[in-house]
């Protein structure tokens, strides 16, 4: 299992969200966190020399 960590910016963005579709993000990062294979053909890398995601 992965620990998921955000920047300060990505939690201010995340609360502009309506509650609906932050349930709906949440739910995905807790399954990524979880078993990243399970959604790895819909996330790519955040930066080419970095293990972000």
């Amino acid at each position: 299992m992965y620990d998921l960590r955000f920047l300060g910016k990505a939690l201010d963005d995340l609360k502009r969200i309506d509650r609906a579709h932050q349930r709906i993000i949440k739910e995905k990062l807790l399954i990524l966190a979880e078993n990243p294979e399970a959604l790895k053909n819909n996330i790519k890398k955040l930066a080419a020399d970095e293990d972000y995601y």
